[in-house]
């Protein structure tokens, strides 16, 4: 029996429905008065599945506040990261949503403006944020950097597990001759064994914080460039960043926007690029009518970011999120901006080009699976891709994100339709997709999640293009998301 739990966050509102997979019973049959259903060849090993389970449906946090990133620890937790007025606010919630255990509204004289992107919380239940901070943002005295003169500007906050204080915090921008200069945003976290923190991102700086030996330490041109960094949060000061590195192209834009790390510290990451972002030899590069044009890449760095172990072109459009197996290969979901974005031989969906899900193989070099996902309408935005934690190869992934059409394919839907059709109105649902091993739509999984209002902004796994992420998959297989619609937010878990 293979259980899952997904909670989805918009706003103040998380929901969260519970997946069981087993043997999927067949469509009901209707004889004689009754109903009954058709089970070719089960296994009585596997759980019988008719229906998936709403577990709970809660509003989080208050009114007045805004949640745009989600995580889950091992007991079940939801750990929530918001803006309370412009502060920065988290809240932990219990498993089985009931219970609020902290709402830490970090504040600080002066105030300060924080905007959070992404959280991820460690197995002692510590949280780290990341994001993008004005002035007065309330660093630590073990910080990188404590202060920055103007502007807004990556940061990293560490809060213990009890809500009560934190123990790092720090931006991430230039500060030559002790004036920050351009603009800085952290989009994605990911975490270690040893909780040493990977960030992701991008930046306009020229003289943004790179450190020696890294794959790339100048931005000419000072584009909007994107950045990988490392810190070490037990350290304090310089000591603190493990490295830090440029990563794109010289002449165009790059965004980064997800990241995770594997077993050995080598990052990946994905998200927006020129035509000029760096491909490295031998590995997979789209050769299509939109050649020249830039968009999805997939790239490896080593530990140290000294080097780039793959970088592999996937085609016009842009990746949200991303996740990574124990054999390295890389798993990715975003949107495409052209037809002939790469697709493989068997996939789920080779029509409808709108949201894709590719599995890269650990070298880079080939894809495992590429498909799209999108009904007919080719109005989907697939936000963030999880897979089940310690997966060590051949592993099915969850996506979710929103659609503004009414045309997504379901199976054994809680909820079959975009509810905003109902009155002759158009909106955004959110949705999850459960992908087999070969890209294939899992048995169970492929629904339309509804709130009152429309689901867009943020869906944890995102729902807007500004804020991101957090599809949370337990090893007991319930599944979490959440998001934010119009000015509520929602957490959903759910077992089917």
């Amino acid at each position: 029996m293979l259980r899952a739990r997904v909670c989805f966050l918009l706003a103040l509102f998380i929901s969260c429905i519970a997946l069981t997979a087993g043997v999927l019973a067949q469509a009901p049959q209707q004889s004689r008065g009754r109903i009954s259903f058709d089970i070719p060849r089960r296994d009585r090993n596997l759980s019988l599945i008719k229906d998936p389970t709403l577990t709970y449906s809660t509003f989080v946090g208050v009114s007045g506040e805004t949640y745009t990133a989600s995580a889950i620890d091992s007991s079940g937790a939801i750990y929530l990261a918001g803006r309370s007025g412009s502060a920065l606010v988290v809240e932990k919630i219990s498993a089985d949503g009931t219970t609020v255990l902290y709402h830490d509204v970090i504040t600080s004289i002066p105030s300060y403006n924080a905007t959070p992107e992404d959280i991820r919380v460690d197995s002692s239940g510590n949280a780290y944020v990341v994001g993008l901070a004005g002035v007065n943002f309330p660093t630590t005295s073990n910080a990188f950097l404590q202060s920055v003169s103007s502007g807004s500007h990556a940061f990293l906050a560490v809060l213990n597990s009890t809500g009560t204080s934190l123990t790092y915090a720090t931006y991430l921008a230039d500060t030559t001759a002790g004036k920050t200069t351009g603009f800085d945003q952290a989009n994605g976290i990911a975490l270690d064994s040893t909780n040493k923190v990977y960030l992701t991102g991008f930046t306009t700086s020229g003289n943004f914080p790179a450190t020696a030996s890294v794959v790339q330490t100048k931005n000419p041109n000072t584009v909007e460039m994107g950045f990988v960094a490392k810190f070490d949060p037990t350290k304090s000061g310089a000591a603190s960043l493990v490295y830090s590195t440029y990563l794109g192209g010289l002449a165009t834009t790059t965004f980064e926007n997800a990241i995770a790390v594997d077993s050995a510290g080598n990052a990946y990451v994905t998200g927006n690029a020129g035509s000029d972002f760096p491909i490295t030899p031998g590995a997979f590069s789209y050769n299509g009518e939109g050649l020249g044009q830039g968009g999805v890449y997939v790239t490896k760095l080593n530990s140290g970011s000294t080097a780039l172990s793959y970088s592999a072109y996937l085609g016009v459009g842009t990746a949200n999120g991303i996740a990574v197996d124990g054999n390295g290969d890389a798993y990715v979901t975003g949107n495409v901006s052209i037809e002939d974005f790469p697709t493989t031989s068997g996939a789920y969906q080779t029509t409808s080009p709108a949201g894709f899900a590719t599995e890269v193989n650990a070298n880079g070099s080939a894809l495992v699976y590429s498909t799209f996902l999108s009904g007919p309408s080719e109005l989907i935005n697939p936000t963030d891709i999880a897979i089940q934690p310690g997966c060590a190869s051949a592993c099915s992934a969850v996506i979710v994100g929103f659609t503004g059409g009414n045309d997504l394919p379901t199976t054994n839907p809680i909820q079959s339709f975009n509810a905003s059709y109902v009155n002759g109105l158009t909106g955004n649902d959110a949705f999850i997709t459960e992908l087999n091993d070969s890209g294939q739509l899992f048995h169970v999984h492929r629904r339309y999640i509804r709130r009152k209002h429309h689901e867009h902004h943020s869906l944890s796994l995102h729902l807007s293009k500004w804020h991101r992420r957090c599809l949370y998959v337990r090893r007991n297989q319930l599944y979490r998301f959440s998001g934010h619609a119009h000015d509520d937010a929602f957490s959903v878990q759910f077992r089917g």
